[in-house]
């Protein structure tokens, strides 16, 4: 169902800034928008180079085509260009101008002994500009070079000499993450123009404030506003501001916004002039809760040229938008009567849900991140609740023009520095700036969400708007056309009438406190039509319970949808044009108690009605602990109609026999018009009769053309002809859901087919399988097709029979597209965990152990709680902490895992077990929370004794399903296990917490291919084997501490060895090699 109300809440964001809160999505750019790049002139450039690892297959594709070139340059951390395994090799970036070079820089994921770097300024003379014959042996390093003055449009960089890995012996090529290059500028100063920058220095990372200010100096800034500045607290016992000033900057001023350890912390600015006013106000932070630090917006005033300029500048609360919107207003009410000629506005405004945050600014200034539709992501630490990272800006009165706009990403703090050039002007120029972002969030907006009425004035303003665009005459004309588009997006008619609409209701779970206020605010009758199905109103728990939906005036209605959290066994739903008479227009009597989420459809000829009405008449009864709950309504929506836009005969057969009955089956598009009402029709009614409701009836022998049309638009239509026979229908064939299939050299998959006609007498017809080549992909009795190796075979099953009754599909073995070196990772733990093909069924102890392992998987099976409403998958054991039984659900998943993957078994490659296996890791993930951040008790389990046994079990079954079935399993364990060094919720893990964590780190890092934790593993695990002389570690004498103080050599110290044997057995030889 695809959400409403998002652009309309877009629409009053813009206009009043005060329903941001309500968007269902982010708005990362506008539609003309782009991705502001700090200096970097390779960013996304063309490149050309000599080789890739893996070198190219017949086709003349790369073998591993996620190491190519252009990874060099996509600014991404987890990509990167592999080269091809010979000495010389090279990378050539054209930065498409001639540029003066001023610093190149290569992220190495892995480093040759010796390379150089070249320049050219037409790509056929080279000049060498660095050279390196001490390069390292694969290691991870960050290499920069400074070649100030170079002229060049093209940078190569030119390897002489693979590295040799210390583990295996072998050579590779040098892997470069990415090559930046810089521009070498002279960043002057003039009379009629101002240098300003914004940068927040993260004081709680104790920044080297002198490195800070000699960036802003690189610049030449003559302004700057700073944010998290400390003065003299405990974690930089310094005055900040001061250092910071040094001697460029002998004007500084300091604002508290709160005490801090000692000290105060706040924001400051400095400036090369001299400040005649400064002054500060706190900002309206109640939105933020009552527990939210204090924020602060300090003003200052100093004079260039004659020229009086007040810089304001300010750090915005992150908590929600709804602050945001508060002090967004407040900064605005001060500009508004501020006399002054020349006024400019950074800081750190933390918009980091939506761009469009910063749109109310832009009503009397221009801002400088997302100038003319390029955004600078101005954040560049780790924060996902964060939607965009654009959270730094810079404002300033029209006349004040915007000549250029730039970013520095130094890493010298999260946030990176942010600057613009201003120049100064007579007059206020004429900006189109808002009206810019206006017209780009209308085209956004899209039609399929609103009647066509108020989506064609929609385009008609925004056309307006754009012919005011080609042409500004003024400012007022400008401002009016931005206007003008706002009010028709405020103007667009919703499908859903009640989206967003006023609602009364009669009460909420958990009803009132003392003071009036809502004990479940979350709960409340606001939250039913919200546009969001991820909310919802939960009734107070009396029979008697209503919710009221107020359209605004009476409009023509025909369809009422409610998406239930939880339903009653009896209630109703009525419409009224006055809120007095009420006409019921659909009702339950003997509904479903609670359940699981149902959503009703209601329909209904059309009628008028201003007000809708959900009545409940009676609680439902908890099916597991006896009590009454009343229902919960997570969306409430409100149509007019629905047009059909296709109709589809789905049914799975044209073939009856004389005398049978057949249901057609229709698929209406879009799914809301499912309920429209259609005309069935024959084209020989002597064979096939067909009623109203879309039933066929076979009379005699012969063939019909059945055609279902909408009822209000014939046109659109469906036909099928279907066969009448006389006599039994058989199956003459079988279906694949799909005709071809591409699988990676190591998968499996079982086969799923239907047989066709689908309402013959035998579905249940023994069939046997084959495969066209064994040699490309084998199948077995089960369907269970494994691949073998690159090529394609088609996998055919037929009845056992009759060799003419068949199905076939094509199954494409390709080359995989990732590191093979997963592969090899990924057999050693299987071999690890299950034994691996080679276990000797002869001897005794390994069959033990494997009749064992069957034994105990066929027990848990038949115990396992597989109904469709279970809370449990087995019940929990009665010493179990809430925790621990986390850990005891993941260990007996695994056992079943252990069953069907240990060769030998009785259920080994086991198709049902492998969909209950599968099944029940998503309960656990979906239904039990267990979702990388939910925990209570014990830390342990959460983060080793629950990951453990998932990975191992990830890893058994891998092979045979789709990642995606996975995936949100391997994101629950990249949640709980972050990196080898954390220990929840906040502590630095040692010893065998490490390892322990780090195995979890591995294993999902293997299972999704991801280089970055697998590098987490490679940097953080070796430190548990460095001596220590005091704390947790390994100690000269043998002994191991940990927890501090205590001695375990014979449970902590087995656990820690037993952890990096497990990890480097699993990694050795390979590029993510300990060495």
């Amino acid at each position: 169902m695809k959400k409403k109300g998002f652009w309309k809440s877009v629409s009053a964001l813009l206009l009043a800034f005060a329903m941001c809160v309500a968007q269902a999505q982010p708005v990362v750019l506008a539609a003309d928008g782009s991705a502001g790049s700090s200096s970097n002139l390779a960013l996304n450039k063309t490149v050309t180079y000599s080789g890739v690892e893996g070198n190219k297959n017949s086709s003349g594709d790369w073998t591993y085509p996620q190491f190519v070139g252009e990874s060099a340059v996509d600014g991404k951390s987890d990509t990167r260009w592999s080269a091809a395994k010979t000495d010389e090799q090279w990378l050539i970036v054209d930065l498409g101008a001639v540029y003066e070079l001023g610093e190149i820089t290569i992220d190495f994921h892995a480093e040759s002994p010796e390379y150089e770097i070249l320049v050219s300024e037409d790509g056929q003379e080279y000049t060498s500009v660095a050279k390196v014959t001490d390069g390292s042996q694969g290691d991870t390093v960050t290499k920069t070079f400074d070649v100030d003055g170079a002229s060049a449009r093209y940078v190569q960089y030119q390897q002489h000499s693979m590295w040799k890995h210390s583990g295996n012996g072998q050579y590779y090529g040098s892997s470069i993450i990415e090559l930046t290059v810089t521009e070498s500028k002279d960043y002057e100063t003039a009379p009629d123009t101002l240098r300003v920058g914004t940068f927040n220095i993260a004081a709680n990372k104790n920044p080297d404030v002198d490195e800070l200010r000699e960036l802003t100096e690189k610049y030449n800034l003559e302004v700057v506003g700073l944010q998290e500045v400390d003065m003299n607290t405990s974690r930089n016992d310094y005055d900040m501001l001061e250092a910071f000033q040094g001697d460029t900057y002998p004007a500084g001023y300091f604002s508290k916004a709160i005490d801090y350890g000692g000290g105060e912390y706040g924001i400051a600015t400095v400036a090369k002039y001299d400040f005649t006013e400064n002054g500060e106000t706190f900002l309206d932070t109640e939105a933020a809760g009552p527990d939210s630090e204090d924020r602060v917006f300090q003003r200052s005033v100093f004079v260039k040229e004659g020229r009086e300029i007040a810089f304001y500048n300010t750090h915005f609360s992150y908590e929600n938008t709804e602050v945001r919107v508060a002090q967004f207003a407040q900064l605005k009410e001060a500009l508004a009567e501020d006399d002054a000629e020349y006024k400019i506005v950074v800081g750190d405004f933390n918009a980091d849900q939506y761009q469009s945050e910063f749109y109310t600014m832009l009503e009397s200034m221009d801002m400088a991140n997302g100038y003319e539709g390029v955004w600078y992501d101005t954040f560049n630490g780790v924060d996902e609740t964060m939607k965009v990272d654009t959270i730094d800006n810079i404002f300033v009165t029209r006349n004040l023009s915007i000549e250029s706009v730039e970013m520095d990403e130094s890493g010298l703090s999260d946030h990176n520095l942010f600057m613009a050039e201003l120049k100064f002007l007579d007059e206020p120029q004429v900006s189109t700036e808002w009206l810019r972002a206006v017209i780009g969030e209308a085209e956004g907006i899209s039609g399929d969400d609103y009647t066509a009425e108020s989506y064609a004035a929609l385009q008609s303003a925004v056309d307006a708007g754009k012919a005011v665009m080609e042409d500004p005459i003024d400012q007022d004309t400008v401002d009016d056309a931005a206007r003008a588009v706002l009010a028709a997006v405020d103007g667009l008619e919703q499908f859903n009438l009640a989206a967003g609409k006023t609602v009364t209701y009669s009460g909420v779970e958990g009803d009132k406190n003392s003071d009036g206020s809502w004990v479940y605010p979350q709960f409340v009758g606001e939250m039913a039509v919200d546009g969001d199905q991820g909310t919802r109103w939960s009734a107070a728990k009396t029979d008697e319970q209503w919710l009221t939906v107020d359209l605004g005036e009476v409009k023509e209605i025909s369809q009422i949808l409610i998406y239930f959290h939880a339903a009653t066994i009896d209630w109703n739903v009525q419409i009224s044009a006055d809120g007095e008479k009420w006409t019921t227009v659909y009702e339950e009597k003997d509904g479903e108690d609670g359940g699981p989420t149902i959503t009703r459809q209601i329909t209904f000829p059309m009628q008028e009605a201003r007000y809708v009405k959900y009545q409940q008449n009676k609680m439902w009864n908890h099916a597991s602990n006896g009590r009454q709950y009343s229902a919960s309504i997570c969306e409430l929506e409100v149509y007019r109609s629905f047009d059909t836009e296709s109709i589809e005969i789905t049914n799975p057969t044209d073939a009856i026999s004389v005398g049978d009955t057949y249901k057609l089956e229709v698929k209406i598009l879009p799914e809301l018009a499912g309920n429209n009402p259609l005309t069935y029709s024959s084209s020989n009614e002597d064979v096939i009769s067909v009623d109203d409701e879309g039933t066929l009836e076979a009379l005699k022998e012969g063939t019909a053309v059945i055609t279902v049309a909408d009822q209000a638009d014939p046109q659109i239509r469906a036909e099928m002809e279907i066969q009448v026979v006389d006599g039994e229908i058989e199956v003459s064939g079988f279906v694949f859901d799909e005709e071809e299939k591409d699988l990676t050299s190591r998968a499996a998959r079982f086969l799923e087919y239907s047989v066709y006609p689908a309402n013959a007498v035998n579905p249940d017809v023994e069939v046997e399988w084959s495969s066209s080549d064994e040699d490309v992909a084998t199948v077995n009795e089960d369907g269970l097709v494994k691949a073998v190796s690159e090529g394609t075979a088609v996998i055919t099953v037929q009845s056992a029979d009759d060799a003419d009754v068949k199905g076939q599909i094509t199954i494409h073995v390709n080359a995989p597209d990732y590191n093979t070196e997963y592969d090899t990772m990924m057999d050693r733990w299987q071999t690890r965990v299950t034994g691996g093909d080679d276990l000797d069924m002869e001897d005794e102890d390994i069959k033990a152990y494997v009749r064992k392992i069957s034994d105990e998987g066929e027990d848990l099976w038949e115990s396992l709680n597989k109904s469709e409403d279970r809370v449990y998958l087995w019940e929990k054991v009665a010493s179990d902490t809430t925790s621990a039984d986390y850990t005891t659900q993941f260990t007996k998943i695994k056992k079943l895992a252990l069953a069907f993957g240990v060769k030998g078994s009785a259920l080994y490659e086991n198709k049902e077990l492998l969909g209950d296996i599968v099944d029940a890791i998503r309960f656990m993930v979906t239904e039990k929370n267990y979702n990388g951040s939910y925990s209570t008790g014990n830390w342990w389990d959460w983060q080793i004794g629950c990951t453990q046994p998932l990975v191992d079990t990830l890893m058994v079954i891998s092979d045979y399903v789709d990642y995606s079935e996975i995936e949100p399993a391997v994101k629950s364990i990249e949640g709980y296990a972050e990196k080898p060094s954390k220990q929840w919720p906040s502590y630095t893990a040692t010893g065998a917490n490490r390892t322990d964590i780090g195995l979890s780190v591995l294993g999902s890092a293997i299972i999704a291919k991801n280089d970055e934790r697998m590098n987490l593993v490679k940097t953080e695990v070796p430190d548990v084997m460095k001596l220590v002389t005091s704390g947790d570690g390994l100690y000269a004498d043998g002994s191991v501490i940990q927890h501090t103080k205590h001695a375990y050599t014979g449970s902590y110290g087995n656990e820690l060895l037993k952890g990096v044997g497990r990890i480097q057995s699993i990694i050795a030889g390979t590029s993510f090699d300990i060495t």
